[in-house]
């Protein structure tokens, strides 16, 4: 189960750098082409695959934070979950935020850092992590929800036991839609 947790957090941290790293970029250069300019003068040629990324490994980080509440519904991430869930995110996004735009720069720590993006989106990845704690931990809880729910609230209906209507109404009361018919004989028996 702890594997399963700590994939989801991975998976969940990486698709949160990637986003904050499009948020972050988009924040401080509104303009589309001043922003691929950018992109283009910073090394970030092959972002596009970390951007590719998210489709594979976004789907996986949701797929796990769900399979988890499947598994140990009673455990599914709760309160005391999201506030250690959101530092943790937080922990690694950030640092691996950094390090993607040190690598984009060919490892030089004083051009990532003099990025007016690389500082906004330091920030940014905070309130990714945040959202994104705040994500899984829904998720888990309604999956646990989900799976739970039906036997909770499962109970066996009362059968209701068949009564004759003549000893309900007692033997000379006829049923309320007979009340106003006239009233008749048996049918005589065939050849008398």
């Amino acid at each position: 189960m702890r594997r399963l947790s700590w994939a989801a957090a991975l998976a969940t941290a990486w698709s949160g750098a990637v986003v904050g790293h499009l948020l972050a970029y988009a924040a401080v250069d509104p303009d589309p082409d001043a922003r691929h300019r950018h992109l283009l003068a910073t090394g970030h040629g092959s972002f596009h695959v970390l951007v590719h990324s998210l489709a594979f490994v976004l789907p996986a980080a949701l797929l796990l934070a769900g399979l988890r509440a499947v598994l140990r519904p009673d455990s599914a991430l709760g309160t005391r979950d999201r506030r250690l869930f959101l530092p943790g995110l937080a922990a690694v996004q950030v640092p691996l935020f950094l390090l993607l735009e040190c690598l984009e720069r060919g490892f030089s720590v004083g051009a990532a850092l003099s990025d007016p993006a690389v500082l906004v989106g330091a920030g940014v990845q905070v309130l990714v992590a945040a959202a994104s704690a705040v994500l899984l931990v829904e998720l888990g809880r309604t999956v646990a929800r989900a799976v739970t729910a039906p036997w909770r609230t499962r109970r066996p209906h009362p059968t209701p036991v068949p009564t004759p209507l003549r000893a309900e109404r007692g033997w000379g009361a006829r049923p309320p839609f007979l009340r106003g018919a006239p009233r008749r004989a048996p049918p005589a028996a065939v050849g008398a």
